[in-house]
């Protein structure tokens, strides 16, 4: 239960630095963030770069 918990953490602190710096980038561009936006920001971008290097290492490891 403690590994599940630490992971679900860790889990939400990437997501948080990672949608921090892209909302940065998006102020800096004058662009606005709403609250949907930041939400799915925080949560969905780690699994969206999770799958990406999940089927990318699938790939790369599948032999011809």
């Amino acid at each position: 239960m403690e590994f599940i918990l630490s992971m679900v953490l860790y889990y939400l602190l990437s997501g948080w630095v990672i949608s921090f710096g892209l909302e940065w980038m998006m102020r800096k561009s004058q662009m606005e963030v709403t609250a949907f936006e930041r939400f799915t920001m925080i949560f969905l971008w780690p699994v969206m770069f999770g799958i990406c290097v999940v089927f990318f290492l699938k790939g790369l490891l599948e032999k011809d």
